[in-house]
């Protein structure tokens, strides 16, 4: 039977190859990091001793391996998995209070996130249409006019002025893109 120290030596046995090689450039260089795999396996093993956990870090690999070559950014991502738990939690919360779903679109926070998640989700058609197609110079208008709904919504003298200055921005644009006849603009 091995002992506690052995466990451990085992356990770390990848990390001599792994740490920072002192004076020549970064301790994580890419072309190095097949020196990771190792202590990553026994790292995720050695949390819950079950196969299960390298099967996820398998599986999550491949889909990082497709989502660099496919070109997705990462920080996303990684926002969705710390912040995904956080917002289940507390969708279940709003849900267990009512099951209505006006107050995500009455209240003024909620509206102004609902706003920009829509406005999101178009950014990547805008920006693959970006110089060719005549839709795109109403983004940017439209998006501050929206954004100036829920401005007006909150309370004191400070947002609903911002709500102004959208509204305005997104007036003059129109009226700047209408003078142009709705030109497309030759380069960036």
């Amino acid at each position: 039977m091995e002992s506690v120290p052995d466990k451990l030596r085992v356990l770390g046995a990848g990390f001599g190859r792994a740490l920072p090689s002192h004076g020549r450039g970064h301790w994580f260089n890419p072309s190095r990091a097949h020196h990771f795999t190792p202590v990553f396996l026994r790292l995720s093993f050695a949390i819950h001793n079950i196969g299960f956990d390298l099967w996820t870090l398998f599986w999550f690999g491949i889909l990082g391996f497709l989502m660099r070559s496919f070109g997705f950014p990462l920080a996303p991502m990684i926002l969705g998995v710390v912040l995904g738990n956080i917002a289940e939690l507390n969708l279940a919360r709003a849900f267990a209070i009512t099951s209505d779903l006006t107050p995500f679109v009455t209240r003024p926070w909620s509206l102004l996130f609902f706003i920009l998640a829509i406005f999101s989700a178009f950014f990547p058609v805008y920006q693959r249409d970006r110089l060719t197609k005549r839709w795109i110079l109403g983004y940017s208008p439209c998006m501050a006019m929206a954004v100036s709904v829920p401005a007006f919504l909150m309370g004191g003298l400070v947002r609903p002025f911002q709500g102004f200055v959208l509204l305005g921005v997104g007036g003059y644009l129109i009226w700047r893109r209408a003078k142009n006849r709705w030109q497309l603009p030759k380069s960036l």
